[in-house]
């Protein structure tokens, strides 16, 4: 593999770390958003919808490039440790808005 190769696929790499860690960022601020909101079933249909499509791109990056660790604003997260935190939440609103989902379970 030749130099400008190697810079390709360095910049290619950081770019979908920097995806992946805003996806993190969308993903955690939307569960703090849930934890305020008071939805309609209608509203709380939309909003599952769209957390997953956050989570899953989140999650897709993490399988692809093997990340382990993301950081947003100096905090390191441990990309297991938060994504079983993340599933486990998602479960739960899933669970309170009684939305059937095969994914979390």
């Amino acid at each position: 593999m030749g130099f400008w190769d190697k810079v390709k696929q360095n910049a290619h790499f950081a770019g979908e770390k920097r995806q992946c860690t805003l996806c993190l960022q969308q993903v955690l601020m939307m569960l703090e958003d849930e934890a305020y909101a008071n939805f309609t079933p209608a509203e709380a249909a939309s909003f599952c919808k769209e957390l997953k499509i956050a989570y899953t791109n989140f999650a897709y990056r993490v399988q692809e490039y093997k990340f382990t660790s993301l950081t947003i604003k100096d905090k390191e997260y441990n990309v297991k440790e938060y994504d079983a935190i993340i599933q486990t939440k998602i479960r739960y609103i899933y669970k309170k808005y009684g939305i059937i989902d095969t994914r979390f379970k």
